[in-house]
């Protein structure tokens, strides 16, 4: 039985004809995707040949098309792929793996650093297209986004709550966001406790801040 945070990757995963799993680890997800016809053929790389080899076992019997890279991010795969899944990792990694230009569509599940990475893929060109948050033992954000083309560069500016918070969570405000509001207020305030007056109390308190004035706008 998959996890409810990998059943809910699954769930935002387009049809498509062929797609990437980076840092596929054992390739349950992938596996998964294959059975349920949702994508054609898969491409599987990871950093660690054991993992990799892991995931060979597990998909290669029923799904003989797939393939397999040893690979830093997208780096050394050499085939075309409609859409990508780079989940589980920090925000910082998942920065350099999207610096690829062989990333056009992907599905990101960034561990940390969530108001870094959603700044940050807009300088890259990329546009947010889902931004939202689940929970599965502890609070996860699953994001999709898409790279403009020449013609749409710079088509998306998120404002300043939408980078903070995601901006299908403050459009459909569901259970689990709200829920995380309340929790951050719990640990944002005990943060600020611990802190002397600076520059590190004021973006605390500003973020905290933030989060009231979300909890406290009409649905």
């Amino acid at each position: 039985m998959l996890s409810k945070r990998f059943e809910e990757i699954i769930s935002r995963i387009p049809k498509c004809k062929t797609m990437l799993d980076i840092g596929c680890d054992h390739g349950k997800v992938t596996y998964e995707i294959l059975k349920r016809g949702i994508c054609e053929k898969a491409l599987l790389s990871d950093i660690s040949e054991p993992s990799l080899l892991k995931a060979k076992i597990l998909i290669e019997e029923e799904f003989p098309n797939s393939q397999y890279f040893v690979s830093d991010g997208a780096k050394s795969v050499t085939e075309h792929f409609d859409f990508c899944i780079i989940a589980g990792m920090g925000g910082q990694e998942i920065l350099k793996i999207l610096q690829s230009n062989k990333i056009k569509n992907a599905l990101i599940q960034p561990m940390n650093n969530l108001v870094f990475v959603r700044n940050q893929v807009q300088d890259m060109g990329f546009m947010i297209v889902t931004d939202e948050i689940i929970f599965d033992e502890r609070y996860y954000n699953i994001i999709k986004i898409q790279r403009n083309t020449e013609f749409q560069a710079n088509t998306q500016q998120l404002s300043e709550n939408e980078i903070y918070f995601g901006k299908t969570n403050l459009e459909k405000r569901s259970d689990e966001f709200i829920a995380y509001l309340k929790f951050q207020i719990r640990v944002q305030n005990d943060i600020l406790k611990s802190l002397s007056k600076g520059e590190k109390y004021n973006e605390v308190a500003k973020y905290i801040s933030k989060i009231n004035e979300v909890l406290n706008s009409e649905d």
